[in-house]
């Protein structure tokens, strides 16, 4: 009787084991990459130039609202940084 207690004691570890690998496969393909420091220096860099664009435009800001300009000022900034053109 202990041999089969032992296979099935076995064939449950062996379950949880695989359920436990295809759990942690699946989570490590489900995070996203975490950013190189490259790419978060050129979006700080895009994000300071959105918003010194931003501050520059008062009259327009006044005109046309914040929201369109600061959207103006983003895609710019985006243009400038990433000159093959924008990540979205």
């Amino acid at each position: 009787m202990q041999t089969g207690s032992r296979t099935s004691v076995n064939e449950t570890l062996r379950r949880r084991a695989l359920l436990i690998g295809l759990l942690l496969a699946s989570a490590g393909c489900a995070a996203a990459p975490a950013p190189s420091s490259l790419d978060a220096r050129l979006n700080d860099q895009a994000r300071r130039l959105t918003m010194h664009c931003y501050w520059q435009l008062e009259g327009e800001r006044m005109v046309l609202g914040g929201m369109y300009v600061y959207q103006a000022c983003r895609d710019w900034a985006r243009d400038v940084v990433h000159p093959a053109g924008p990540t979205r």
